[in-house]
């Protein structure tokens, strides 16, 4: 009777964390923000006052990739969110200097495939002040041949900054290509 209780014990406590889990990353609502007369007004921006970039594909990854490295109009700042699956189909060059927010509503992108001789190598070279939250990265292979040199898959180094519901998958190589 005792180890039918303990197992018993042990599935309610496994339910409880998956479900803490699930609410854990589940988006959140919007805080309200009080109006000029003391109530609560939450904003709904038209599709026009957007306060976010949508990533679709991978065309639009990159594009914005470029955009983060060169701080073109903010971009190392802003929020993206993905809207779709990504398959990466050519080598990827990781998004330097990311201090905003990568929400992947969920989504993946695979075939992340790096070989890079930056410092720090990963999705993102470096993350400072940053948030990432659901995603999923799956990577064919990233390397660096700088033994010295820190890599990972989602990124290289991260400094004051969240990761939420990320997972990864993937081979990392280190003092070496992936010949």
């Amino acid at each position: 009777m005792k180890g039918k209780a303990l197992k018993l014990l042990s599935l309610v406590l496994v339910v409880i964390l998956a479900l803490t889990c699930f609410f854990a990353c589940k988006d959140d609502e919007p805080t309200p923000k009080p109006d000029d007369n003391g109530g609560n007004v939450t904003p709904t921006p038209t599709p026009e006052q957007k306060d976010y970039v949508e990533i679709a594909d991978e065309a639009t990854l990159l594009e914005v990739a470029g955009k983060i490295a060169a701080n073109t109009d903010g971009y190392a700042t802003k929020t993206f969110k993905l809207t779709a699956d990504i398959v990466l189909t050519k080598d990827f060059a990781p998004i330097t200097g990311f201090s905003g927010v990568f929400d992947g509503q969920f989504h993946t992108i695979s075939g992340l495939n790096i070989d890079s001789d930056l410092a720090e190598v990963g999705l993102f070279s470096t993350l400072k002040n940053a948030t990432v939250r659901n995603l999923t990265v799956v990577a064919t292979g990233v390397a660096n041949a700088n033994p010295e040199a820190n890599i990972g898959i989602l990124a290289g180094s991260a400094e004051n900054s969240v990761i939420s519901c990320v997972t990864v998958d993937g081979t990392l190589t280190l003092g070496g290509s992936r010949a």
